[in-house]
């Protein structure tokens, strides 16, 4: 009885040490200065591993495939534009249509670029859950730029640039002319879509869809603190067309962004929601040139599912809402709408940058703070003031740079207007944070208590 008690000890120790021996293994790190080796790499590398590549032009003719679950693709040096990933060109049909191929588990690309080709940048598979694609700028693919097919969940995109930087000629043969846009996710399940700029992703007609667009059975998604424009839409949770017959998106949030949709380019809309249902869309400011735009956002269900129980609460949305939502259910709650937003409430509307400024006075303190959204665009917290603001940002005197932060920029131009008065040359309108028509200490101490904001 003893001995084999003994056995089985000796027998549990020794798994154990395989199992440990097994934990402390190396990961290896493969370091790639050409396209060859990079797929090379590709190939062999497995879970734990890196797969870093040194900065230069990387052109494919055939597509990339991570196909091992637990790889990270990055960049060696952590600014993604000194290292491109380049498919057979964005308006030709050349190869590689589709430059990267992601259809593993828990794997990253980060810290690089990757577009110049006639479909798809990043195409992200069934499976391939858990993906984090960071501080990638995704550019001048013909179709979405990234775009998901089912099912794919908890993925993360945060940090990324997503644009054209040329025009995208129709030619609707292999692909039709409107279907193009940012990221496209058809069930994605979980997924967190944070603090990305996306632009100027349009067809040469001006066509297209969201710069994000999540749909066809997604559910439980968030998207936040996002910069859109220059798009056909902004963003989409579902769209007219339901083929699933079911909820486009069930659950999920849309808050925190800013949205400009320029209804004289052709643009479609700011905010879609199309079948939908339990959709939280706080926060968010959303701007078309015109305040009379008939749907700068729009609620959408004509047949079969309704959209239901969609909550809007404290969005600045310049233009109207349009519900065609038969038999459907939604709340609107302390958004301002149509001409009431005005271009002098934002730093520079122009160019997407609503954060507020001081004339912004309906905005300002008229919100109720929501356990949703305890922080701002710039993950300030709300409140600043007595109570939150109405949109994505939290408005604070002393950010005269309007970038979100109070920091030595803004600091240099009090210093530079310090010790005048109106009237006076050199005074700064901006830079009298009190109002007391004169730059003093006052505001300086004003500065300071909002310092690192």
């Amino acid at each position: 009885m003893r001995t084999s008690k003994r056995w089985r000890l000796a027998a549990i120790c020794c798994a154990a040490g395989v199992l440990a021996c097994a934990a402390g293994a190396h990961a290896t790190t493969y370091t790639v200065s050409t396209a060859g080796q990079l797929q090379s790499a590709l190939g062999s590398a497995r879970s734990g591993d890196e797969i870093v590549v040194a900065p230069g032009t990387y052109t494919f003719g055939t597509e990339q495939n991570m196909s091992y679950s637990g790889v990270t693709l990055r960049g060696a040096t952590g600014n993604c534009n000194d290292v491109v990933l380049k498919g057979g060109g964005f308006n030709s049909t050349n190869y590689a249509r589709i430059v990267l191929h992601c259809y593993a588990a828990d794997c990253v690309v980060k810290d690089l670029t990757i577009g110049d080709c006639y479909w798809h940048a990043i195409q992200v598979h069934n499976g391939a859950d858990r993906l984090i694609i960071r501080n990638v700028r995704v550019y001048n693919a013909g179709e979405q730029v990234i775009k998901g097919v089912q099912y794919s969940r908890d993925g993360l995109m945060e940090n990324c640039l997503l644009e054209y930087t040329d025009v995208r000629i129709n030619d609707n043969v292999d692909r039709p002319n409107d279907y193009l846009g940012g990221i496209d996710m058809h069930g994605a399940i979980g997924w967190t879509i944070r603090d990305n700029v996306i632009r100027n992703i349009i067809g040469q007609g001006g066509d297209g869809d969201a710069g994000i667009f999540l749909w066809n059975v997604s559910s439980n998604c968030t998207t936040e603190r996002n910069v859109i424009y220059g798009c056909n839409k902004g963003i989409a949770y579902g769209n007219p067309y339901n083929g699933s017959g079911t909820w486009a998106m069930n659950g999920g949030i849309v808050r925190n962004n800013f949205v400009y949709a320029k209804t004289n380019s052709n643009a479609d809309l700011g905010i879609e929601m199309c079948y939908t249902k339990d959709v939280k869309v706080y926060n968010n400011t959303i701007w078309t040139d015109s305040g009379s735009f008939f749907r700068t956002f729009q609620i959408y269900a004509t047949t079969g599912i309704p959209t239901t129980n969609l909550q809007l609460a404290y969005n600045i949305i310049r233009g109207n809402i349009l519900s065609t939502n038969a038999n459907g259910t939604w709340t609107s709650t302390g958004d301002i709408t149509g001409n009431v937003p005005q271009a002098n409430w934002f730093f520079d509307a122009a160019n997407a940058n609503f954060h507020l400024t001081k004339l912004a006075t309906a905005a300002i303190d008229h919100a109720v703070l929501l356990a949703d959204v305890p922080t701002d665009i710039d993950q300030q917290a709300r409140p600043v003031g007595s109570l939150p603001d109405v949109g994505a940002d939290e408005y604070v005197a002393a950010d005269i740079t309007g970038d979100g932060h109070v920091d030595a920029a803004d600091l240099l131009i009090v210093a530079a207007a310090f010790g005048k008065s109106s009237g006076q040359p050199g005074y700064n309108a901006a830079a009298d944070l009190d109002g007391s028509n004169a730059v003093d200490v006052s505001d300086l101490l004003i500065l300071a208590r909002s310092w690192g904001l």
